[in-house]
């Protein structure tokens, strides 16, 4: 497996693990607050 290769696997999988982060995050503060 060569370098580049394995950087653009990462950077694809920190950018997707951020989006969902994101996404849960919005999705977090769109319900009210006492929705537990």
């Amino acid at each position: 497996m060569n370098r580049r290769s394995f950087l653009g696997a990462v950077a694809r999988t920190t950018a997707a693990g951020a989006l969902m982060t994101l996404a849960g995050c919005i999705a977090r503060k769109a319900e009210p607050a006492n929705s537990r």
